[in-house]
């Protein structure tokens, strides 16, 4: 086997790659609460420091008074780190 295929085999390897899930957590939550877009805002890559930490969504509940009623907005506060 030439150098260029056990390379291109080595590359390919899922085990060598890190699963790039944060792009798909915001589209997947904003259909979970479709019928709450009026009351919620997202903060996509929300810096918590001047360093390099972050989290992959804040959900804002706009209107503190509302219930979303599904499994997991009825546990959803003013502020939602996802």
């Amino acid at each position: 086997m030439s150098n260029e295929t056990e390379t291109a085999k080595r590359s390919h390897r899922l085990e060598d790659h890190k699963t790039q899930w944060h792009m798909a957590v915001t589209p997947a939550i904003k259909l979970e609460f479709m019928e709450y877009s009026q009351i919620l805002d997202y903060d996509t890559g929300y810096l918590l420091n001047t360093n390099a930490l972050e989290i992959d969504l804040l959900i804002i509940k706009k209107a503190d008074d509302t219930v979303i009623e599904n499994e997991m907005g009825r546990i959803f506060r003013r502020h939602n780190i996802i």
